[in-house]
């Protein structure tokens, strides 16, 4: 019987113009969202590969600086630039990027808002940091073209196309009461209706998913678990979407009002809930940036030509960093007093500047972990924060880089800190325990959880509308 529905399922599929070409542009639609999305990404790969290579011939050219003629003036200052620390700790830039995962141009999420790289010297770590904006309202109005964003804001659309008429076109067609009298129950006849239509889209939805896995490089023996998960993700989302329209089909009435109520529903989800959420996390939860601005200001030493005034500055830090002190006294601050107080006053500044980057960090995080509460609400919004988590493009990813760049930073000034304090120069040995940053692996701590939330919508939903059929139906 099944086989036989799938069959007069197929005829009049093909039969029907709009859903096949329904169909075919959602597919040309995805196929040109994966190469938008690989654009983006491959663009970014790009220019992560060209910073690590300048960094390495940056450091390469320090390294060579040291058998330098020195008689020549520009030897001579390359060679200074290499050895000497009044000079290495704020002009030696190290790299730290979060390059793109596998999965990246399928979901460009916030990699197009913040940055994927930092170049980071021994200077104020904030100054370095805040040059960039964590956000740009521009691109945060107008999004990407991703596959992301064709599964789930455009596939619903042909999943309404295909259910809003399960029951009520029967009626309208005069087929119901026909069918009635068949030795199959009419509930068994809309149930393969139902699967067939819902074994189309899932096949158009893997088809492109697969095409986007070959496009984006997924290997299977390192993303497996990545690609398993995406495609249940996927599976699970266009069932809560058939399963909603199942429940306002099971409602009995004429096909306009079905088509009336899913596309409504859609705006609902897709547009609406997370237009009044935006709105309502900015009152429940604002983010002040302001005071970030200050953090970018140029600042120096009050009354740098002062001498008393730079051995403040320079006592203060080793105050806090006694390691640093020399156990001569005579050269605590003498020679390059003046060096000494720049990179005492620019950590000291960090550290000043250190709460207010806590207190927006913290409050970009609450934000965000508010607004995960109400993904039980919105599986739209939960379909694509589960996605962007498996792609790595997720903000929550970003915060783990970010929060991963102090520490990093603190390896830098370990670095030159204690040379520069200790009057000792860098030699060639030094650049092979030189800091390299190491990117926070990619979790996906939370996934399994968001796709048990909407499978189990969507079990429920698919329930009420079974029970919401009319009894002659469900015998």
């Amino acid at each position: 019987m099944l086989s036989l529905i799938f069959r007069y399922e197929w005829r009049r599929f093909r039969r029907n113009r709009l859903q096949v070409a329904l169909v075919v542009v959602l597919a040309v639609f995805g196929l040109y969202a994966i190469y938008y999305g690989q654009r983006q990404i491959a663009g970014q790969r790009q220019i992560m590969a060209q910073v690590l290579a300048d960094e390495h011939t940056e450091f390469a050219g320090y390294q060579a600086a040291f058998q330098a003629d020195t008689s020549q003036a520009a030897q001579k200052q390359a060679y200074q630039t290499a050895t000497n620390p009044t000079i290495a700790w704020y002009r030696h830039g190290y790299a730290a990027t979060l390059p793109p995962a596998s999965l990246a141009a399928l979901v460009v999420g916030q990699r197009d808002l913040n940055p994927g790289y930092y170049r980071l010297t021994g200077m104020g770590l904030y100054y370095q940091l805040f040059q960039n904006e964590l956000a740009n309202p521009q691109k945060l109005l107008v999004g990407n073209f991703d596959l992301a964003f064709v599964l789930v804001y455009l596939l619903p659309l042909l999943i309404i196309v295909l259910s809003y008429g399960l029951l009520s076109a029967e009626r309208e067609n005069g087929v119901l009461p026909l069918l009635h009298v068949q030795a199959a129950s009419v509930r068994r006849l809309l149930l393969g209706k139902l699967l067939f239509g819902f074994g189309l889209v899932a096949a158009l939805a893997v088809g492109l998913s697969v095409v986007g896995f070959g496009v984006a490089g997924a290997s299977l023996q390192t993303d497996a678990v990545s690609l398993l998960l995406w495609l249940l993700t996927v599976l699970a989302y266009c069932a809560f979407w058939f399963a909603l329209v199942w429940l306002i089909v099971s409602f009995n009435q004429n096909s306009a009002v079905n088509a009336l109520a899913a596309v409504g529903l859609w705006l609902l989800f897709l547009l609406v809930i997370p237009s009044l959420l935006s709105a309502a996390l900015a009152v429940v939860r604002p983010v002040d940036s302001s005071q970030l601005a200050t953090l970018v200001r140029r600042t120096g030493i009050d009354n740098e030509d002062n001498e008393h005034a730079v051995r403040a500055v320079v006592r203060a830090y080793l105050h806090q960093r006694p390691d640093l002190a020399p156990s001569d006294g005579d050269t605590l601050l003498q020679p390059n007093l003046l060096p000494k107080g720049f990179a005492s006053y620019a950590q000291l500044n960090t550290q000043r500047q250190r709460p207010v980057v806590q207190h927006y960090l913290g409050a970009v995080a609450a934000r965000e972990t508010l607004a995960g509460r109400f993904s039980l609400v919105n599986p739209a919004v939960s379909t694509q924060n589960l996605l962007s988590q498996l792609a790595g493009t997720d903000l929550p990813t970003y915060l783990r880089f970010f929060e991963s760049l102090p520490a990093f930073h603190r390896q830098i000034v370990d670095f030159y800190y204690p040379r520069l304090f200790g009057n000792r120069p860098l030699t060639a040995a030094d650049y092979s325990h030189r800091p390299v940053f190491r990117t926070p692996p990619l979790t996906r701590q939370g996934v399994g959880a968001g796709l048990a939330q909407l499978l189990v919508v969507a079990v429920g939903l698919f329930g009420l509308g079974y029970l919401n059929l009319p009894r002659q139906l469900r015998r």
